[in-house]
């Protein structure tokens, strides 16, 4: 009995164990995921840069075409 009783806490042991290594496999699944979190924010916060950076660039070229426009009404007078 003393002897069934050991082998079923050595089997309860194994099997913490194991409980124990799928928390750590979890674990380092959740930290991948956490990254891959933070680098697609990274990849949002440049695409936004890109967008401001893009719009700035045609507010900029508007006002160039306007100025452009107001030369040549000007030259045509």
């Amino acid at each position: 009995m003393n002897e069934e009783n050991d082998d079923h806490d050595n089997e309860f042991n194994n099997m913490n164990k194991e409980n124990n290594n799928n928390d750590d496999k979890f674990d380092n699944i959740y930290e991948e995921n956490d990254n891959n979190n933070k680098e697609f924010i990274n990849i949002n916060d440049i695409n936004e840069d890109e967008i401001q950076s893009n719009s700035s660039d045609e507010y900029n070229n508007n006002d160039q075409l306007e100025i452009l426009e107001n030369k040549e009404e000007e030259n045509k007078k």
